[in-house]
């Protein structure tokens, strides 16, 4: 298996950090992505919320000009992290 190096940063943090870079807000983001408010933006930005459908993140990589290899390397390390916590808790129920 190969070693995955994944930032320290997270992945709302990503988007959060280059959607400024591009001047955007969180409303014109989410026009771009073809959403009627920027509530998904700002819930993915601070790791709220439901994941991000994958069809939604391939346009936000290119909308905010991100390295698909990296985001998904994120993507994949939190979505992970949200299983493990999951299956932890239901298995260690009372």
């Amino acid at each position: 298996m190969e070693n995955r190096v994944v930032s320290q940063v997270s992945l709302g943090e990503q988007i959060r950090r280059a959607r400024r870079l591009l001047g955007l807000s969180q409303a014109e983001l989410a026009g771009k992505l073809g959403l009627t408010s920027g509530q998904s933006v700002s819930d993915w930005e601070r790791g709220y919320g439901s994941r991000i459908p994958i069809r939604t993140l391939k346009v936000l990589i290119e909308v905010l000009n991100l390295d698909k290899s990296v985001v998904f390397e994120m993507y994949l390390a939190q979505e992970k992290e949200k299983l493990a916590r999951k299956i932890e808790a239901e298995f260690y129920k009372a």
